[in-house]
């Protein structure tokens, strides 16, 4: 299954919503921009930071950023992340 962190104004966050969509892809969008999405975000961030990069001089982070789990548990360990949206055909085997 797949998640993907997203804001609402993020040009690039919604095109790979309807890449998704369009390939019939199945995942979760959690809307950072959100209180619950936040919270899911710093959770997900603190795990996994050392695996998400920053733009350089700003400490942004690109989004959207698209995670699969092979069970839907990202306490397993098989987990691969995926920022922005430059390469997500080749991320999602499209």
């Amino acid at each position: 299954m797949y998640q993907m962190y997203t804001l609402p104004n993020c040009e690039h966050c919604h095109d790979a919503i309807e890449l998704m969509k369009k390939n019939n892809i199945q995942f979760e969008q959690i809307n950072t921009g959100s209180s619950d999405g936040n919270k899911k975000f710093k959770e997900f961030y603190a795990k996994y930071r050392e695996q998400i990069e920053r733009k350089e001089g700003k400490g942004a982070i690109d989004l959207p950023i698209v995670v699969y789990q092979d069970n839907g548990n990202q306490d397993n360990g098989n987990i691969r992340i995926h920022q922005g949206s430059e390469g997500l055909e080749r991320f999602l085997g499209i």
